[in-house]
């Protein structure tokens, strides 16, 4: 996993439990500090695609942690 593919996982992780529900792009974008709102939907697809998070179309908080994830970070901080 890149360095920044593991910043935006962490912060949805975090936002995920502190809020219960998942963040928008836009509220990563932020959170994360970074300006290309297009790079964080491919870093989604790229972290779905390897099971960490599930995309839901058509919904603009459409993101889910996976079990893997909990795993990750109840074992890595």
């Amino acid at each position: 996993m890149t360095p920044i593919q593991s910043k935006v996982l962490e912060f949805i992780y975090k936002f995920w439990n502190k809020n219960k529900y998942s963040p928008s792009l836009k509220e990563i974008q932020e959170g994360i500090n970074t300006s290309s709102i297009s790079s964080l939907g491919y870093i989604c697809n790229i972290l779905a695609a390897r099971g960490f998070i599930v995309k839901f179309k058509r919904s603009r908080r459409g993101l889910e942690i996976t079990e893997k994830t909990r795993e990750l970070f109840k074992n890595h901080g």
